[in-house]
């Protein structure tokens, strides 16, 4: 029960971060919202370890090798990622773009299915619908009654790069805390992003009363404890089990932008939601399979 709490609230927090960052895309760049989201969120992860005599000792004992290859994940994640999945939020349509990054495990099964070397029409049936719905998501996107196609494109390699990343992760979440992971991870993603984060430096002067809140609500709730409660809920949970949890997010997210943003979407659209969660919701009955955490069979380094 602990398990399903802390990802059912993970899944909530991340449902709200395109909609937040919509509200405050005009005072930061992409890349800025980005960095300020990391830089804050690693806060959390600070205090734990501050606070915990266990995660010292493993931050500490960690190998440099080990540190690197980490790292490496900060890259793909922050770097690449999340910086492209901003820039989705920013030029486009938010729901869309949520749609987008909540449909990863779609790559991730792709990723397994490329290195695991297993086949079955089930699982290719799988794919293909959620391809068909992403398809439609891309190809009636709509912002106004314009169609940003760059800005789709940008949310759908958000999505494989962080597939890419759920896929490297689980090889390190065997061995080390998610804190440790998260906090490396969101240590050199921030570095990655530092040079870029004094772009446009009149940007830099835009702190109000109206945007901090939704900063601080992004980077410690959405980013810190998002995160957090999501790697201690899946260390809880039969992975299959908890990833059902986050294919809630397009539909909450979507919601939310309909609402609050007043977006609208077509039919077509509707439709290309459903066959993504049609195809994200059971790979396979009666088998257990690895979907968001990773890969049944880990890669070799």
């Amino acid at each position: 029960m602990v398990g399903v709490t802390f990802l059912f609230i993970s899944v909530l927090l991340f449902s709200t971060m395109e909609i937040s960052s919509k509200f405050i895309s005009s005072d930061f760049n992409f890349l800025q919202l980005t960095f300020l989201r990391f830089f804050l969120g690693i806060f959390i992860f600070i205090f734990f370890i501050l606070l915990n005599k266990d995660l010292k000792k493993e931050l500490g004992n960690l190998k440099m090798k080990s540190f690197i290859k980490i790292s490496s994940l900060g890259f793909i994640n922050v770097f690449l990622s999340m910086v492209l999945l901003q820039y989705s939020v920013e030029k486009g349509n938010a729901s869309v773009a949520a749609v987008l990054i909540g449909s990863h495990p779609i790559f991730v099964y792709i990723l397994n299915l490329i290195f695991s070397k297993e086949f079955d029409r089930t699982k290719l049936f799988k794919i293909l619908t959620g391809i068909i719905g992403i398809s439609l998501l891309l190809l009636f996107s709509k912002k106004i009654n314009r169609i940003d196609y760059l800005s789709s494109f940008a949310g759908l390699l958000s999505s494989f790069f962080f597939a890419l990343f759920t896929f490297l992760s689980k090889k390190f979440l065997k061995d080390n805390s998610p804190v440790i992971i998260n906090f490396i991870s969101f240590f050199s993603g921030i570095l990655f992003l530092l040079p870029f984060f004094f772009y446009k430096k009149n940007h830099l002067l835009n702190f109000n009363s109206f945007n901090i809140p939704f900063l601080l609500y992004l980077g410690f709730f959405v980013t810190g404890f998002g995160y957090l409660l999501y790697y201690e809920g899946f260390k809880r949970l039969n992975v299959v089990d908890g990833s059902i949890f986050f294919f809630l997010k397009p539909l909450i997210a979507t919601t939310l932008s309909v609402i609050l943003l007043k977006e609208k979407l077509s039919p077509i659209q509707i439709f290309g939601i459903f066959l993504i969660i049609l195809s994200l919701t059971d790979f396979k009955k009666g088998k257990k399979i690895e979907i968001y955490n990773g890969i049944k069979k880990d890669i070799d380094s």
